[in-house]
């Protein structure tokens, strides 16, 4: 394959680009380890194999321009003068700088709902970035970003535990819920991440059987069941994301009036899979057969 001239210099840039912001940050360990405090900067290349290749082809080997990929985490200075780790991931596409870059906030705590926000701001700021190099700029705009966002996010786990303590909710005191969500298909990687993820949060139990067709059983507190709902529904913008159809997909939503939560059947355990039929087994031991058939098998016995 050849490249064109714009094609070549547009590699080189995103190289030395890559190149700069290992001396600036330093690169960590093949283990992830480095000298460094915690909350230093600190910065990888988690696509080694990759960096390799376009390194190959600036010294003129063909092959197919290829995606890169970093990572760089930083301390984010708080208005009360703590510091809090963010990670910013950095997705290098062919064509880069004059093609935007897709990048991904996350900090430890931070559910999934703050970091779409934070990655969506951010994809605007590329988009308007496009044609110079943008990394460190979006490091720099998320250190400007963070702080009000991650008070916001300590207000409202505040806020939610208080609520907690004197449940009221539109369910009603100790109230719990099944809901089975149908979709064509879940294979995306970072979609079954995200999704493990925001269900253990939530303290949801459940199953995700990833595949064809795709199904997420999730068992909980009705109100952190609705959240998850709505999460799901908020994902549109994201690689691999349900979108508004999320309304066509849900198939059933069980009311449990139990206060217990020993009356549950999956508690807080959230497991994956792939097999139907190993889904099918593990309803039917759970009492849960009829809901299988109806809303996992789209037909009533």
């Amino acid at each position: 394959m050849t490249l064109s001239e714009e094609e070549l210099e547009a590699l080189e840039r995103s190289v030395n680009e890559i190149d700069a912001l290992s001396a600036i940050y330093g690169e960590s360990s093949e283990s992830g380890e480095t000298d460094q405090d915690e909350l230093d900067s600190c910065f990888s290349i988690l696509s080694k194999q990759e960096m390799d290749v376009a390194r190959s082809i600036l010294r003129g080997e063909k092959a197919e321009v290829p995606t890169l990929e970093v990572e760089i985490s930083t301390g984010v200075q708080m208005d009360d003068g703590t510091s809090e780790k963010i990670i910013l991931k950095c997705c290098i596409p062919p064509g880069y700088p004059d093609h935007p870059v897709i990048p991904t906030a996350s900090s430890k705590g931070m559910s999934w709902s703050i970091r779409d926000e934070l990655s969506s701001q951010l994809a605007e700021i590329a988009e308007s970035m496009v044609g110079s190099e943008s990394i460190m700029g979006l490091v720099a705009e998320l250190n400007e970003m963070c702080p009000p966002v991650l008070q916001r996010m300590q207000l409202n786990n505040e806020s939610s535990s208080k609520s907690q303590e004197t449940t009221t909710t539109s369910h009603g005191d100790g109230s719990y819920s099944r809901l089975w969500i149908w979709v064509h298909h879940i294979t995306n990687n970072d979609r079954r991440k995200s999704i493990m993820a925001e269900a253990q949060g939530l303290k949801l139990g459940g199953v995700l059987k990833h595949g064809y067709p795709g199904i997420i059983l999730i068992e909980g507190r009705s109100n952190a069941c609705d959240d998850f709902a709505t999460w799901v529904k908020g994902s549109k913008s994201l690689p691999g994301g349900f979108g508004r159809n999320l309304g066509h997909h849900v198939r059933g939503q069980v009311q449990l009036e139990a206060e217990e939560e020993q009356q549950l059947c999956f508690a807080s355990d959230f497991q994956e899979m792939e097999d139907m039929a190993v889904l099918g087994q593990l309803c039917k031991e759970k009492g849960l057969e009829d809901e299988f058939r109806e809303f996992a098998m789209r037909h009533k016995g």
